[in-house]
């Protein structure tokens, strides 16, 4: 084998390589729905959701408020609902204080309402 054969070779397998390194599997791009409630603080909330037949994928927050930041935990969703636990308690020197915050909810389906249970 000759020395620019072998120089094409590697050449090959370099561009291979790049090429795998940088592909990536296409999807379908999604609806993404963006959904706001002010003021709830420490508690469960139920989110219900818009029937449909796709799975629910969603992510929630709990942003700022005056400063404060709360936190949300949310569960697999089971059918349309998915309750969601937010916690904006805050230790200072004269005990817990529970503050109120916005929840965020960005899914792939509509939300109908956000409840507190």
């Amino acid at each position: 084998m000759a020395a620019n054969d072998f120089d094409i070779r590697i050449k090959r397998i370099e561009e291979q390589l790049l090429a795998l390194k940088t592909a990536s599997e296409y999807s379908s791009v999604r609806t993404t729905q963006f959904t706001a409630v002010n003021n709830v603080y420490t508690g469960m909330y139920r989110v219900t959701y818009q029937q449909g037949n796709d799975e629910i994928l969603s992510t929630v927050y709990c942003g700022a408020a005056g400063g404060i930041y709360g936190f949300a935990y949310a569960r697999t969703p089971s059918g349309n609902t998915q309750i969601v636990e937010v916690s904006t308690d805050e230790s200072t020197e004269q005990g817990w204080v529970t503050h109120t915050a916005p929840l965020i909810v960005v899914s792939n389906v509509p939300v109908i309402s956000i409840t507190r249970i």
